[in-house]
C-alpha cells in the first residue's frame, strides 16, 4: 500500500505540472563546427520536468530513480558502433528539465547514419540525408511525414489520450559563424547571430501540413 500511495502521489503531481504547462519540447539540437563535425542532442527539454522532479523527489524510491535515469540508454544502444559517432553520453538531468543523449559526429555522413539508426534503419547511399551540411550552408529535410508516421504507428496512445497537446517539436542549429538572416527559410536567429531555432506544437503538426525543415547560409 505504501508504494501504491507513492505512485498515486507522483502521478497526481505529474498531472498538476503537465496540466499547467505546454512547454515540453521534443528537442533536436545540432552544433556544427567549421570542419563540419559537431555535437548533437536528441531528447526532451522542459521546465515542467524540472518542476516535477523537484516536487516528486521524496516520493520516488531508488529503484524507480535508477530506471528513469536509464531511459536514454535505449538511444545509445542504437547508436553504438556507427563509424564517426563518438562520445555517446546519456543526459539525465531532471532538475534542469533535460533527458536525452548527446554525441559527437565526425562528419555529416556519420550524423545522417545516426538518424536512420534511431529509426531502426541502416542508411543506404540512395536514402536522402536528413541534414545536409556544406560549406556555409545547412539544410534540414522536412521530417513532418516521418514524425506523423512514427506517432500514428508507434505511439498511437499519445494521440488517443490527447497527450500531444502538451508537446512541441523544436529544432535548434548552431554554427561557428554568422547566419545570414535573408537566407533563412524558417526559424529565428538568436541575439549572437549564430543559432537558429524553430518550434511547432505537435498537435498542429499532426492536424495540418506543417513543414519541419529549414535551410540557411552563414559566414565565418
Amino acid at each position: 500500500m505504501k508504494i501504491l500511495k507513492r505512485i498515486s502521489t507522483f502521478l497526481l503531481l505529474s498531472f498538476l505540472v503537465l496540466s499547467t504547462s505546454s512547454c515540453i519540447d521534443l528537442l533536436h539540437e545540432i552544433k556544427i563546427k567549421k570542419d563540419k563535425s559537431g555535437v548533437a542532442f536528441i531528447g526532451i527539454e522542459s521546465n515542467a520536468i524540472g518542476m516535477m522532479a523537484s516536487l516528486a523527489t521524496s516520493y520516488l524510491d531508488e529503484e524507480t530513480k535508477l530506471n528513469l535515469n536509464r531511459l536514454p540508454i535505449n538511444i545509445i544502444d542504437k547508436l553504438k558502433g556507427i563509424k564517426g559517432i563518438t562520445q555517446l553520453e546519456a543526459l539525465t538531468q531532471p532538475a534542469q528539465g533535460r533527458f536525452g543523449v548527446r554525441f559527437h559526429f565526425d562528419n555529416p555522413a556519420a550524423l545522417n547514419k545516426a538518424y536512420y539508426a534511431l529509426g531502426n534503419k541502416e542508411k543506404a547511399f540512395f536514402y536522402p540525408d536528413i541534414v545536409k551540411i556544406s560549406r556555409h550552408r545547412v539544410k534540414v529535410r522536412n521530417v513532418e511525414p516521418f514524425v506523423k508516421y512514427y506517432l500514428e504507428h508507434e505511439q498511437p496512445d499519445l494521440i488517443k489520450d490527447n497527450y500531444i497537446k502538451y508537446l512541441n517539436v523544436r529544432i535548434d542549429i548552431e554554427v561557428e559563424g554568422n547566419i545570414k538572416s535573408e537566407s533563412i527559410k524558417q526559424g529565428k536567429i538568436n541575439a549572437s547571430g549564430n543559432r537558429i531555432s524553430y518550434r511547432f506544437p505537435l498537435e498542429q503538426v499532426m492536424g495540418q501540413k506543417t513543414p519541419l525543415g529549414t535551410r540557411f547560409r552563414y559566414s565565418n
